[in-house]
């Protein structure tokens, strides 16, 4: 046996065994050098090689190469190059004469529309074809060694598919949405939202130290380092960051923002997703809602002849100011958590009256009240005033079940008219509400100790 056809598996077997006296190729015997060398590495191979040898280009190949020719395989061996692959002859008579001009071609990623399994399919090759020279130095074939890449290259064009339609979506959503690749957080993708929140600066291609030179001290640059580094998202919530548009002045905004690691098939971080809301107006009334309350707070602290303390659906004191101490006598201390009842006298509790009075003001809005009990003398007195229920916004509070009612007591004199409309109600109302939860009715108690 010839010692280049040693071996080679099937395709090894097939050529020892193929009558070759019958090809312009005669016995192997004879085959020039280079040729049998050739074949000697085409059979030691696992990757996919074939030579077209002569000027007939009388193909040969391995057992790697017989899957691409699928159906062709058990008609190819001894046959023209261009006769086997006639249905893309079109697209390699190019290649395969500059090969025979003695010219190597290599190509990552040719198209070929072939026709190897009883039907045309769209396949691609990564290839190389180098010219094969006899003893004299004129091309006599070409060897080619390559790898199809078909199922590669249609999953990244479904990929990529997948990719745009996803980011047609995130070009139309309501929150600001960037793509950053690398460690060095180049913009791959800004929507529409995102551009207009911090100005056309033609994001895309340009790392995020670029885009925004304005950001260097503010702490941004380092956290995407560190998600990228670490692979572990980051939450921003109301977090203030000062822009410098093209032309104007310094302006600033509040965040709400996620920076989550993109990760490959391996796991390996290769970007960052970025997603967020300018929660600028949202801060700002926030703000302004925390200073007004403070203000209400220092207001109604600040008044000692009216009462205001909320109460939990068993009439157990929850909360109590200054101004109630003041007009009942009890301390925060020793109330809070009991009963609101011993505000009334003893009869009126027998009677009855302080379960009334709170079913009577939710029910119809309004509830006349005429009694108390003094805590500094344990004395009966009389506080006057109605309470009158107003609904609020729900706001959590620690308890669900608790429905606070708010009273609201002031010490008049005998001859002063007390009504829910009274100037002396009005800085009070405010306070009165942050105590409600939902439609639960705050009760207010306006009236003179007598």
């Amino acid at each position: 046996m010839l010692s280049f056809l040693v071996n080679g598996g099937g395709m090894g077997a097939a050529i020892r065994a193929y009558d070759w006296t019958q090809t312009a190729l005669g016995s192997p015997s004879d085959w020039p050098t280079p040729l049998k060398t050739l074949i000697s590495v085409v059979l030691g191979s696992n990757q996919p090689m074939f030579v077209a040898w002569g000027v007939e280009q009388t193909l040969l190949y391995n057992d790697a190469y017989a899957t691409i020719l699928a159906n062709k395989h058990s008609n190819a061996l001894g046959r023209p190059f261009m006769q086997v692959w006639s249905e893309i002859e079109a697209d390699l008579i190019p290649i395969v004469e500059q090969a025979y001009a003695g010219l190597p071609v290599h190509m990552d990623d040719i198209t070929l529309m072939m026709n190897r399994r009883g039907y045309v399919e769209e396949t691609h090759f990564a290839f190389s074809y180098t010219p094969a020279r006899g003893k004299d130095g004129i091309v006599q074939g070409l060897f080619c060694a390559c790898t199809e890449i078909t199922e590669q290259v249609l999953a990244e064009r479904l990929r990529a598919a997948d990719t745009e339609r996803q980011r047609r979506l995130f070009e139309q959503a309501p929150g600001f949405i960037t793509i950053l690749r690398g460690p060095e957080h180049v913009f791959e993708f800004a929507n529409a939202t995102f551009r207009r929140l911090f100005g056309e600066r033609e994001f895309v291609g340009k790392t995020v130290r670029e885009a925004f030179p304005e950001l260097a001290g503010q702490g941004f640059y380092e956290l995407l380092d560190r998600v990228y580094q670490s692979g572990e998202r980051f939450v921003a919530d109301h977090v203030p960051i000062l822009l410098y548009p093209s032309g104007s002045q310094p302006v600033e905004r509040v965040l709400d923002f996620i920076y989550e690691p993109v990760v490959d098939e391996t796991g390996t971080v290769t970007g960052i997703f970025v997603e967020g809301h300018d929660a600028t107006d949202a801060h700002r009334a926030a703000t302004e809602l925390r200073e007004s309350e403070e203000r209400n707070r220092r207001i109604v602290e600040g008044v000692k002849d009216h009462s205001i303390f909320t109460v939990d659906d068993r009439n157990r004191v929850l909360d109590w100011t200054p101004g109630a101490e003041a007009v009942f006598g009890w301390s925060a201390e020793e109330i809070q958590g009991r009963s609101a009842d011993i505000l009334f006298t003893p009869e009126d509790r027998e009677a009855g009256v302080p379960a009334e009075e709170l079913a009577t003001a939710r029910q119809k809005g309004a509830r006349m009240t005429s009694a108390g009990t003094c805590a500094a003398t344990g004395a009966a007195s009389s506080r006057t005033g109605p309470f009158a229920p107003s609904t609020t916004p729900k706001v959590q509070l620690p308890d669900s079940s608790r429905l606070p009612v708010t009273r609201q007591s002031a010490g008049l004199s005998r001859r002063h008219s007390v009504t829910p409309n009274s100037a002396s109600d009005w800085p009070l109302r405010p306070q009165t509400t942050r105590y409600g939860t939902g439609t639960s009715p705050q009760t207010t108690f306006n009236g003179m100790k007598r």
